[in-house]
């Protein structure tokens, strides 16, 4: 059985490290990569304050368990505005899954470890499913066109291809 806790460590550090290789690869400076990457490492931070992740043994949620993680973004930025964390990595936390508040728009860091985060879900092995391979995770993202920018999603492919 997976640990939740172990998982969700080991996922930071993949969607820190992921966002990090597209962000090199998007050619942003150095304070911007440092940024990326420390907002792409607390991404899931507000998971950590809630009072049970709902991941029951079938790996199955029940609707209070799906509103508590949906929170997880807000209760994230939340707890990290008393740091003196950047406006990127705050953003990063808050929008890294796509859903704002005012214009619809989240900004390309974000988007970055949007991808990042959905890529490493898809790819790593949880409690209901099997992993899937890095083809079927980024043929899966290109589905969802209006959510993954596609420019993104065709670099990630590039980089990943052997």
């Amino acid at each position: 059985m997976i640990n939740y806790s172990e998982f969700l460590y080991t996922h930071s550090i993949d969607v820190a490290m992921i966002s990090l290789i597209l962000a090199g690869e998007m050619k942003y400076h150095d304070d911007m990569q440092w940024n990326i990457g420390i907002g792409a490492f607390l991404h899931d931070i507000g998971k950590v304050f809630l009072p049970d992740l709902g991941i029951h043994e079938s790996g199955s949620r029940n609707e209070n368990d799906k509103l508590y993680l949906q929170e997880h973004c807000k209760i994230g930025a939340n707890s990290l505005k008393i740091f003196d964390f950047s406006d990127v990595c705050l953003d990063i936390v808050l929008h890294h899954h796509g859903k704002t508040e005012k214009s619809g728009e989240i900004s390309k860091e974000a988007q970055i470890v949007m991808i990042a985060d959905a890529f490493d879900n898809l790819t790593s092995e949880q409690m209901n499913r099997s992993a899937y391979t890095i083809e079927e995770a980024i043929d899966i993202l290109k589905m969802d066109e209006k959510k993954y920018p596609q420019n993104l999603l065709l670099m990630l492919e590039r980089i990943f291809s052997v």
